[in-house]
């Protein structure tokens, strides 16, 4: 791909030692146009890292930020299936070893980027918005992690749970001029927040968090759900114009 002079982001030449695994993984993620997730046997053993990429992308790729690109390699129709039924609805391309199949599908990428335009374009309304948001996304449980020696479930699902009324609020106070927020942030709400608050109030009224072993599986989803909401405040953040905080929890 580099010989067809695209730029590559891919870790085990972009990272070197002594660097913040995150922080480094988030930055080639936010500065990147396409995604591309290389569905195989070893992706789909489930690592934490690809894990987390991959659901990165996801939330890029629905709010219009970074086209999600599958390849798919030795695996079946029914293995991405299992995996994430909606995959099957983006159009895909299989790879081999194949030196002229990789100088294909590079050319398409190629072609691809040249034809991208950056759509964002905010306004003082979105700016203003953005800036609301992200000052209370950046001091709430939604953004900090919950230490496994302390902490309350409960308190951490209600904060998750306050962001709904938290957006509503901004999304009135800044009104219709606020497109570009409002676009991002009823996304984000509906298909990144809502499964997870949907899933565990359920729970939660069940007294799942009397139990040890849903306590540590919510904490686990927590997690999860933290590192899309971290990614979400920086977006806010450079639609705010303002400097990126959340690196500073990373130390």
């Amino acid at each position: 791909m580099e010989e067809s002079h695209l730029n590559v982001w891919y870790d085990e030449f972009s990272l070197n030692i002594g660097d913040n695994i995150p922080q480094k993984i988030n930055d080639g993620l936010k500065n990147s146009k396409i995604g591309i997730i290389i569905l195989s046997p070893t992706f789909f053993e489930k690592n934490y890292w690809t894990q987390y990429e991959f659901e990165t992308i996801k939330v890029k790729n629905r709010l219009d930020e970074q086209i999600l690109l599958p390849l798919w390699y030795d695996i079946s129709e029914e293995d991405v299936k299992k995996f994430h039924e909606p995959l099957l609805n983006i159009l895909a391309r299989k790879i081999t070893s194949s030196k002229d199949n990789i100088e294909k599908i590079a050319l398409e990428i190629s072609e691809l980027l040249n034809h991208s335009t950056n759509k964002t374009n905010p306004q003082n309304a979105d700016k203003e918005a953005a800036w609301d948001l992200y000052v209370e996304l950046l001091t709430r449980i939604t953004t900090q992690p919950l230490p496994k020696e302390h902490g309350d479930e409960q308190t951490a699902l209600d904060s998750v749970f306050a962001l709904f009324a938290l957006t509503r609020d901004v999304l009135k106070k800044h009104g219709r001029d606020a497109g570009e927020f409002s676009k991002i942030a009823i996304v984000v709400l509906n298909q990144v927040i809502r499964p997870f608050t949907a899933k565990w109030h359920k729970e939660s009224i069940a007294s799942a968090f009397e139990n040890k072993e849903k306590c540590n599986e919510f904490r686990d989803e927590l997690e999860r759900l933290q590192h899309l909401l971290v990614l979400y405040t920086r977006m806010l953040s450079d639609m705010a114009g303002v400097e990126d905080l959340t690196k500073l929890e990373e130390f």
